[in-house]
C-alpha cells in the first residue's frame, strides 16, 4: 500500500470512528431520557453488538481467527469497556452532549501519561504540548469550582479514564485479529452484566425503543471496528487526540436533536481542544510518524 493510500485509510478510519461514536452517544442519551436505566441501556448495547458480531463475523467459519492469545487482558479490556460505557451513559442524563464530550477529551492526557510506562511508546514534546492545551480547553468548559456542571463531571472523567485504559489495552493486543478484538469484549461484557440485569425492575421496550437499540448497537459496533483497525497503523498516544473531532459531531447532534446550544465558554474551550488536535495531526503527518 502506498503512503498516500495508507494515510487516506487511516484518516477515514479515524474520522468514521468518532462520527459513529457521536451518533451512538446521542441515541444513548435519548434512551436514558426516555426512562431506561443506564445499566439496562449498557447491557442492551452489548446484546445488540454481540448479535451483530455473530451474524456478520460468523466466527464458527474461521475459528483460527479467534484464538484468545491474551486471556486476562481480554477480560480486563471488557471490564474497562463496561465501566467506561456505564459512567458515560449515566453522565449523559445530566450533561449536554458537548459538555460530556469536552470532559471525555481529557482521555488523551491519560493516554499520554500511561502509554510510555505501559506500552513503551515514545511521547514527543509535540504530543505533550497538544495534550496540555487540549486539557486547558477541557478546564475552560468545566470551570471547576464555579458550580457550572457539578458532580456529573466526575462521571464523565471516570469514563475518560476507563476509555484511556481501553485504548491502551487495545494497542497492547494489536497482534490479535480485528475480529477477536471486536467480538470478545462485547460477549464478555454481556455475560458480566447479565446478573445485574436479572434484578432490574420494570423493563419494557416499545417498538420505537427497539429501533433505537438496534441503531445504537450498530453504530457502536462500527465505531469499535474502525477504532480497532486504526490502532493497527498508529500508536495509542498518536491516535488518542483525534478524539477531538468527536466534539464537533456531538455539538451538532446536541443542537439538532436536543436543542442544546453550548455557551460561550464551551465554544472557546472546545475550539482550543480541536485546534490542539489539528496541530498534533499536522505535526505527525509532517514527520511521517503515522505512515
Amino acid at each position: 500500500m502506498t503512503d498516500a493510500k495508507q494515510t487516506l485509510k487511516i484518516t477515514t478510519l479515524v474520522l468514521s470512528t468518532y462520527i459513529f461514536f457521536a451518533g451512538h452517544d446521542t441515541i444513548a442519551k435519548i434512551l436514558v431520557l426516555r426512562g431506561h436505566e443506564p445499566i439496562f441501556v449498557v447491557w442492551m448495547r452489548f446484546f445488540v453488538m454481540t448479535f451483530f458480531c455473530l451474524a456478520l463475523l460468523q466466527p464458527w467459519r474461521h475459528p483460527e481467527q479467534y484464538k484468545m492469545e491474551f486471556g486476562g487482558l481480554h477480560f480486563s479490556r471488557s471490564l474497562l469497556l463496561v465501566i467506561n460505557t456505564l459512567l458515560n451513559f449515566a453522565a449523559l442524563r445530566y450533561l449536554q452532549l458537548a459538555e460530556a464530550m469536552s470532559i471525555m477529551l481529557s482521555m488523551p492526557i491519560i493516554v499520554a501519561l500511561l502509554s510510555s510506562p505501559l506500552l513503551g511508546e515514545r511521547v514527543t514534546k509535540q504530543r505533550w504540548a497538544s495534550a496540555f492545551f487540549g486539557f486547558i480547553g477541557v478546564l475552560i468548559v468545566i470551570r471547576p469550582g464555579l458550580g457550572v456542571i457539578g458532580w456529573p463531571a466526575l462521571l464523565s472523567f471516570g469514563s475518560a479514564c476507563g476509555f484511556a485504559l481501553y485504548v491502551i489495552a487495545t494497542r497492547k493486543m494489536a497482534s490479535s485479529s480485528t475480529q477477536s478484538l471486536l467480538l470478545y469484549p462485547n460477549l464478555l461484557a454481556l455475560v458480566l452484566l447479565l446478573p445485574v440485569i436479572l434484578i432490574v425492575d420494570k423493563i419494557s421496550i416499545h417498538l420505537f425503543d427497539l429501533l433505537l437499540f438496534v441503531s445504537f448497537g450498530a453504530l457502536g459496533m462500527f465505531g469499535q471496528w474502525c477504532m480497532i483497525s486504526a490502532t493497527k497503523y498508529v500508536d495509542a498516544s498518536t491516535l488518542a487526540p483525534t478524539m477531538y473531532t468527536q466534539l464537533i459531531w456531538m455539538t451538532i447532534f446536541g443542537w439538532v436533536v436536543f436543542s442544546e446550544i453550548p455557551d460561550f465558554w464551551t465554544f472557546i474551550g472546545g475550539g482550543l481542544i480541536v485546534l490542539s488536535g489539528i496541530y498534533l495531526w499536522l505535526n505527525e503527518i509532517y514527520t511521517r510518524r503515522i505512515i
